[in-house]
């Protein structure tokens, strides 16, 4: 049976399993199709999250964390939404035609578009959480109970 880190490399294979957490897919038969479906579950995590942001439902979270971005804020989240969108259609492409060269390169290809981009995420979820410590801090300094 063919290793994770035979197919990928071991640098490859260390950062990918430190942030997509692979090493529970090591006895599966198509590994690198199950490495592709591992990360593309996160990814689609960040998206869902970040569609949020600009789509929100009408809960109290979601509309607070609306009111606290600016219009720059929403052009940096459209362009990670639409770079980690191609990625998300190549996943399937590659469920409708399995092809495990294309697998490799998928889970390298998004290996560095999630570096690229994991930054921009996390410093808007922080000016999120900025957010609501703010309104902590403010409501706790005029006495506010409710």
């Amino acid at each position: 049976m063919v290793k994770i880190k035979e197919v990928l490399g071991d640098e490859v294979y260390t950062e990918i399993n430190e942030i997509f957490e692979l090493s529970d897919l090591e006895e599966e038969e198509f590994v690198i199709r199950e490495v592709r479906r591992k990360i593309i579950e996160k990814i689609a995590n960040i998206v869902t999250s970040l569609d949020r942001l600009l789509n929100p439902d009408s809960t109290y979270m979601q509309m607070y964390d609306v009111s606290s971005l600016d219009d720059n804020d929403r052009e940096v989240i459209i362009t990670i939404i639409k770079k980690f969108a191609i990625i998300i259609k190549t996943h399937k492409i590659l469920e409708y035609k399995p092809d495990a060269d294309k697998d490799k390169e998928f889970c390298i290809t998004t290996l560095a578009l999630y570096k690229e981009n994991i930054d921009s995420v996390c410093k808007i979820l922080d000016k999120l959480k900025l957010a609501y410590s703010n309104t902590i801090e403010k409501a706790q300094s005029i006495n506010y109970l409710g």
